[in-house]
């Protein structure tokens, strides 16, 4: 019945697709009849475009039209109208925006329609120009003004192109921004990765002229032949070619005359803080101003408010100064408002400023009182005009710019104006939340902040906190975490049909959730996360009626794993004197009542069928037990048990009585019955104990809560949004072969074999199915290489976990019976895109390697044949994009639209992306990256999620989100203590943080996969990501920033998940940080961040700041303010001042000094940060142990100079520096005993040892004897290997060239600056000398000097001999021993110095030697001038040994203990342990290819050493 409504719907689709065809070629009748073509056809030859631009855009509107048709329930032309208009809304925006500056004849666009249908001509005209625009796409604007030229033209001047429409519109144009785009294949780049970004254009420079009048001027268009000119590029390339033909020289480009910048210029300082944030700085500064007042008067006058006004008429003066730096030498539209600004906070800065000088003087009296008064009208005045206009900004956001001149006029006042932002409105009931929320925080936060003077850097901490706790309470209300083990799955099971039906069913009037459950249990055990016996286990079979005379009573049949346990109970409960308590049972509803029922009715059935009936089962009283349990009365019921569980009824089973041939095809449905009795009587399982699989249990456990979650009524299939699946591909693993796998690490360990410990319960049922199956030997290696690759981060494993929505999808159709018609809908309605863009190069590359990727994408292919990849082909300096898929047997390549160039002029994921856009389909859009998976159960709730599109029914009118943020589970972090930390740390992030971010504070972005966008909204306003080099380098979050600006939405959803991959090693996630917050650095500088920190209202730029850049602003500010405080805090104990004011406040008695010298409170406030994590893991965990599942390929040794390079100059100098400066503090402190110095000596010495050692602590085998000497042999070859050709991992020299280059005088100004601090310790040390002979502090510091120098020379004298034999080296050293003990022993017979202050003053010279290193690498380009670089090189050599030899020393002498490494290991790994994880064997015992067997046979078991080394892991976790 099912299959037939799927098949007549399929053929509706079919035809209204076929008249959609009619309608495109009725409208091209309409216009000329004389060929039999559509109006696609007509635009080709009109406008020339390309062909298979035409053929792509014709499959896209045909679909797009007969989706429209069957989602809205609209005709063929009313879905044409209601598509045109939400594809040209932008188109119209921009329209009405530009009529102030238009060039055109007249001002309303309908003035002049296409003949025939206007929407249709319009839509297809705009999606073949967006069709064949290549890089272009990323500046919507700019395609406005193409559409809207060659529109006017077309119906204007009836114009018809003379050349391709890529060569007369979009190459002119693609040629003038890659001349003003930084080039990414320049020399330069390889130099330098830093861009100024002051001197470059990027991609919304180009486009935001199309904002303005400028673009008339830069561009001219050609009505009569639909050519775009370029004249300034064109004349420059004339110059160009003229001034080279005359010189006869190689080309010298001159300066591209250009003014590159538009309404904005990007400087690299860090003022774009204030800038950008200036309302949350001036509101903390007016309100430190505050408490001062409050602590230091004890009340607030007016006298001390009106001090506010100064204050703010100063930032903000200061703040229009900055408007004025960031805009000067750009193209501003709006520079009167700036002008303008300045002079006013200018003029009122002064103003004020002279009035409160004059109202505090107090030597004029008389005088001071008219000022007073002035002032006070003044300040007044100036205070409430800007709490209005504060009150106004906020206002204002509850309306559109849709709201009349009124609204517009008076958000030019508060606000800039530019084309996009004005749009950005909330509801007053959002607005409400999110400015309780803040006002709540700031509330507390100052209270506290009175209390315990600490200001600026706690605000950070609050957010967390109250996020947190909010984020616990909204997952507890939205019924996260209701399920957290097995027990309560099944538990609830029974209610989970009820659920199933209401939410994921659309109205079929049948049962189908035990249809969806077993084809999810089909699902598991095809993923091997099963194996046999548990897919019988949980296999729910169909509800059953069984007659009763002429009555049918309906049995609910539930799953093994539930039932069994209940049988078991009953058994138990049955064998007590008495059946009280099996009564009580008896007398509920539950799974008893329904396991005894079908027991009995089975057993009633097999006989029956038989026609076999003993003297003890009599068929009459059968019957009438029957009708008892009918009636379901408890008495009956326990008679029914007792006689079912009797021997009789054993026997029977047993076939002792009977003899049947149950093979028999007649009796296979009975005999399907027999086996399931059987298990039900005779099992043993706990339902505790299954599936063993962490993961199954995972994802039962998520879809079991889901289902009590509230999410949309999903439609039907037909009447769905369709939707495209995006994931772009550079270089990955695609599949891994045979080789790959066997493949060893230097530690002797094969991917296979990893994999093979890691998920031995995987393999097993691997095995297991695989012997069902007779594969060949080639057949089975590919299925290991699958198996493999599904448990790796791989492009299989994504293509696999993507292709479940299109199973997802037939199977809603049909329940899973299906033909041809129904999978045409159903590709109809998802469409998978891989961006695969080396697709090309890796087929005609000579290397086998490179070779086989290609191969391996071809697999998956033919695996998936819905499966579409799009590439790019370079043929002789000619790109093009095209789009491969199967056909038939075959790959064809369907389409291939030419570029006007090189495709990666911007970033290169979000320029693959883009590429890739055009040959995606549907109404929305999910972007997913190479380390994503998906599951089946989750695809089922796509349709759930899609809904989240329209708009409810009720309120036709609300405004419905853009963007649909998608909960993650992060599927690595099983190896180590350390992945699992970071792997809850991103979970908390991607679901309670996001959760909070989207409601109540309204400030979520999007920050990367899986996001759903409303693709048609997005790709008619730049695409779903931004590509401008370096600026853009957090290319994600930029598609939130822009889709919000314009007006757009973005939500978080929590119903429904996809996993994620991580690497989770210690040196993967330090650069996974470093690239988010590089992005978040280069994201302070763009306009993206600035003008969404003008355009929101206060309460929600707090939210956005806090939830954004502002973490990383509050960490830096805390690392700077933790160096302040520990220099403070030495300077001042080795000048003596610490000292002085103790014993002054010890005999005044003055304790509130005491407390605030030891103000280290501030720096343990950050254990804080991990709230998020610790609440959101007792939300949906409970204290359950997880158990994680994932790649987590973390297990290899990291040799001791791999992370010397990675980790040296970012932590392990200044850990060195943080435990100096603790070590001169302890030496020389003045308040040793105090509770404060101990708190600091220990917070402290804690920071200082982190970031020395936790390289070393989360590396395997840090403490393993053997691995210890590797690690001295290969530092000792890296630091005397001083070539310069070597790579930085083989040589000490090139390393240190990479080191030391900085970029601008300011950077080297700045750090000639910071390295003085090094000098003033040493002099701080030689002042606290205790001489024999007086105060000769000067004259040691000047001894300490000559040392110093002497040193350096005889280093430098040693670096000149080659390389020497061990005994020079010997001869060296001892001759450095004799230098530095003459100058001890001079020091102490001279100067009558303690030996113990000759040793500090020694000390002391360390500081010094590296502020002068590094002084001299900021002076590089000098000192290789003067030739004195190789100095500064051999002496950076020196600290680099020393400094490691220091560092590595503490791990050496852990070592020569046996008892460390394994212990270490045993933390490290604690989570692999609770899995039973034979780490130790992974790590210690290499694997040779004598230990494994061939592709498909099972691994050779574990010999009895590997045994003993494993022996620790099968005692239990610690």
């Amino acid at each position: 019945m099912a299959a037939s409504s799927a098949t007549d719907h399929a053929s509706q689709l079919l035809e209204v697709e076929n008249s959609v065809k009619e309608e495109l070629k009725k409208v091209r009748k309409s216009i000329d009849d004389t060929k039999d073509e559509d109006i696609l056809d007509y635009l080709r030859d009109v406008c020339k475009f390309q062909e298979d631009n035409v053929r792509n855009q014709r499959e896209h509107i045909v679909q797009l039209i007969a989706n429209t048709c069957s989602v809205h329930k609209k005709d063929i032309s009313s879905a044409i109208q209601h598509l045109a208009a939400k594809t040209l809304e932008n188109y119209k925006s921009w329209y009405t925006h530009s009529k102030s500056w238009s060039d055109d004849e007249d001002s309303e666009p309908d003035q002049h329609s296409f003949k025939g249908d206007d929407h249709l001509m319009s839509l297809c005209l705009y999606l073949l120009i967006w069709g064949e625009a290549a890089n272009l796409r990323f500046m919507p604007e700019c395609l406005c003004f193409i559409f809207h030229k060659m529109k006017t033209s077309i119906i204007r001047h009836n114009a018809k192109a003379e050349n391709g429409f890529l060569e007369s519109v979009i190459t002119p144009v693609y040629l003038f921004l890659k001349k003003d785009l930084p080039n990414p294949k320049e020399k330069e780049r390889k130099r330098s990765p830093i861009i100024s970004h002051r001197r470059v254009a990027n991609y919304d420079d180009l486009n935001e002229l199309f904002w303005t009048s400028q673009c008339l001027k830069d561009f001219k268009w050609d009505h009569n032949n639909l050519k775009l000119k370029v004249p300034r590029f064109e004349k420059w390339q004339h110059k160009q070619k003229v001034e080279e033909k005359q010189r006869h020289k190689k080309k010298v480009e001159e300066k591209w005359p250009h003014k590159k910048k538009v309404n904005f210029i990007e400087h690299r300082t860090f003022l774009h803080i204030f800038h950008s944030f200036h309302r949350l700085w001036i509101f903390f500064t007016i309100m430190l101003q505050a408490l001062l007042i409050i602590a230091f008067t004890q009340s607030l006058k007016l006298k001390y408010l009106l001090l506010f006004g100064p204050t703010h008429a100063f930032l903000m003066f200061f703040q229009s100064t900055l408007d004025i730096v960031f805009t000067y030498g750009a193209y501003v539209k709006h520079n009167v408002r700036i002008a303008l600004q300045f002079l006013f906070y200018g003029v009122a800065t002064g103003i004020q400023t002279f009035l409160s000088i004059k109202s505090f003087q107090e030597n004029e009296p008389e005088t001071s009182v008219d000022y007073f008064k002035i002032y006070e009208y003044v300040a007044s005045f100036y205070l409430v005009a800007h709490l209005a206009h504060a009150i106004g900004h906020s206002l204002l956001s509850f309306f559109p710019t849709d709201k009349g001149k009124s609204v517009t006029w008076l958000k030019w006042i508060f606000k800039e104006r530019y084309f996009i932002g004005s749009g950005m409105q909330v509801r007053p009931l959002d607005f409400l939340k999110y400015a309780s929320f803040w006002i709540v925080l700031l509330a507390a936060k100052f209270f506290v902040s009175y209390k315990t003077q600490i200001y600026f850097l706690d605000t950070q901490i609050w957010y967390v906190v109250f996020s947190a706790i909010l984020g616990c309470l909204t997952g507890g209300i939205a019924h996260l975490g209701e399920m957290r083990s097995m027990y309560m799955f099944a538990k609830q099971f029974r209610e989970m049909p009820k659920h199933f039906e209401k939410r994921l069913v659309q109205g079929s009037g049948e049962p189908v959730f035990y249809k969806c459950w077993n084809e999810l249990i089909s699902k598991l055990r095809e993923e091997d996360y099963l194996s046999d016996n548990e897919k019988e286990l949980f296999v729910m079979p169909p509800p059953k009626n069984f007659t009763i005379g002429n009555d049918a009573v309906n049995v609910n049949r539930w799953p093994l794993f539930i039932v069994v346990n209940e049988v078991q109970l009953a058994v138990s409960l049955s064998a007590r004197k008495d059946h009280n308590e099996l009564l009580r049972r008896l007398s509920k509803e539950g799974y008893l009542r329904d396991a005894i029922e079908e027991i009995f009715f089975t057993v009633g059935e097999i006989l029956d069928r038989l026609g076999v009936w003993t003297n003890e089962l009599k068929k009459n009283d059968f019957y009438n037990l029957e009708h008892a349990i009918y009636n379901k009365k408890a008495t009956d019921l326990l008679k029914m048990w007792i006689l079912i569980t009797s021997r009789m009824v054993q026997d029977l089973l047993d076939d002792k009585i009977l003899h049947v041939n149950w093979k028999d095809q007649e009796l296979n449905t009975l005999s399907v019955e027999k086996l399931r009795l059987e298990k039900m009587l005779n099992g043993t399982t706990n339902v505790l104990d299954v599936p063993r699989n962490g993961e199954a249990r995972r994802r039962l456990l998520f879809f079991g809560n889901s289902l009590l979650m509230k999410m949309p009524k999903p439609p039907s299939v037909d009447r769905m949004l369709s939707f495209s699946v995006l994931t772009p591909y550079l270089n990955e693993e695609v599949v891994y072969s045979t080789k790959d796998l066997h493949k060893e690490n230097k530690d002797g360990i094969t991917t296979l074999y990893y994999l093979q410990r890691v998920y031995p319960d995987e393999w097993k049922n691997f095995n297991e199915r695989m012997e069902k199956k007779s594969l060949s030997e080639h057949d089975k290696s590919v299925e290991i290489g699958l198996w493999a690759s599904y448990r790796s981060q791989t492009l299989a494993r994504t293509v696999r976990g993507m292709m479940y929505y299109y199973d997802a999808l037939k199977f809603q159709r049909t329940g899973g019976d299906g033909d041809e018609l129904i999978d045409f809908v159903a590709a109809r309605k998802f469409t998978y895109i891989v961006a695969a863009q080396r697709y090309s190069e890796f087929k005609k590359s000579k290397d086998t390697n490179i070779k086989k990727k290609a191969t391996d994408i071809e697999l998956l292919m033919n695996k998936h044949p819905l499966l579409r990849v799009a590439y790019i082909d370079e043929d002789d300096g000619t790109y093009s994009s095209k789009l491969a898929m199967l056909d038939g047997k075959d790959i064809q390549t369907i389409y291939s639209i030419k570029l006007p160039g090189d495709f990666l002029i911007g970033e290169g994921k979000p320029e693959n992306q883009n590429h890739a856009i055009i040959f995606t389909r549907g109404e929305a859009l999910q972007t997913i990256d190479m380390n994503q998976d998906n599951y089946f159960e989750e695809a089922l709730k796509m349709r759930n999620l899609l809904e989240e599109f329209r708009p409810p029914d009720k309120k036709p009118d609300r405004q419905v989100p853009t963007i649909l943020g998608v909960r993650e589970h992060v599927f690595t972090g099983s190896v180590s203590s350390l992945a699992w930390f970071m792997s809850n740390q991103e979970t908390t992030f991607v679901t309670l943080s996001q959760r909070v971010m989207a409601n109540p504070l309204k400030i979520r972005m999007h920050y990367g996969h899986p996001d759903v966008f409303d693709r048609i909204f997005h790709i008619t306003r730049g695409g779903i990501s931004k590509a401008s080099r370096t600026i853009n380098l957090s290319e994600d979050i930029f598609a939130g920033y822009n889709s919000t600006l314009r007006g757009g939405m973005v939500t978080h959803h929590e119903y429904i998940q996809v996993g994620k991959g991580r690497d989770l090693g210690l040196n993967q996630i330090s650069a996974f940080e470093a690239k988010v917050s590089s992005g978040n650095g280069e994201q302070i500088l763009s306009r993206d961040v600035y003008r969404l920190a003008r355009f929101f209202d206060f309460w929600r730029m707090l939210s956005f700041y806090y939830t954004s850049v502002g973490f990383y602003i509050s960490t830096a500010m805390i690392v700077v303010a933790l160096y302040a405080y520990l220099y403070g805090k030495v300077y001042m104990v080795l000048s003596g001042v610490e000292k002085d004011m103790l014993t002054k406040a010890r005999i005044e008695g003055n304790n509130a000094l005491e407390s605030v010298l030891a103000t280290q409170a501030i720096f343990q406030y950050g254990f804080l940060n991990c709230a998020p994590m610790v609440t959101g893991y007792i939300l949906e965990q409970g204290f359950i142990k997880y158990r994680s599942t994932g790649r987590g390929f973390v297990i290899e040794h990291v040799h001791f100079a791999e992370n010397y390079r990675f980790y040296s100059r970012s932590h392990f100098v200044k850990g060195l520096e943080i435990a100096m400066l603790l070590f001169v503090y302890v030496v020389y402190g003045a308040q040793r005993t105090r509770k404060g110095y101990v708190l600091l000596a220990l917070d402290i010495g804690f920071l200082a040892i982190c970031w020395l050692y936790a390289p070393f602590f989360f590396n395997p085998l840090s403490f393993e004897w053997q691995k210890t000497v590797d690690d001295i042999t290969n530092w000792n070859n890296w630091l005397t290997n001083k070539s310069h050709s070597a790579p930085d991992y083989e040589s000490w020299a090139t390393w240190w060239e990479k080191q030391t280059d900085l970029r601008g005088f300011r950077a080297r100004a700045v750090e000639c600056i910071l390295s003085l601090r090094f000098f003033l310790i040493q002099f701080g040390v030689a002042y606290h000398l205790r001489s024999g002979v007086g105060t000769i502090s000067l004259l040691v510091y000047a001894s300490s000097w000559v040392l110093f120098v002497c040193i350096g020379l005889l280093v430098a004298f040693l670096s000149l001999s080659p390389r020497s034999s061990n005994k020079l080296r010997f001869v060296h050293f001892l001759a450095f021993i004799v230098l530095l003990a003459a100058f001890i022993t001079g020091c102490v017979f001279t100067l009558r110095l303690q030996v113990l202050d000759v040793i500090a003053s020694i000390l002391a010279l360390i500081p010094t030697g590296w502020g002068i290193l590094s002084i001299g690498i900021a002076c590089k380009p000098w000192l290789r001038k003067a030739r004195l670089w190789w100095l500064m090189s051999v002496w950076a050599w020196s600290y680099d040994v020393g400094m490691g030899y220091v560092i590595f020393a503490p791990i050496i002498f852990l070592s020569w203990f046996p008892f460390i490494s394994p212990l270490h290991t045993r933390i490290l790994f604690n989570q692999a342990f609770s899995r039973g994880l034979e780490i130790s064997v992974l790590l210690s015992t290499p694997i040779t290819t004598t230990t494994e067997e061939t592709i498909g046979r099972r691994q050779k078991e574990p010999s009895e050493e590997d045994r003993r080394r494993s022996l620790n892991i099968h005692t239990g976790n610690l």
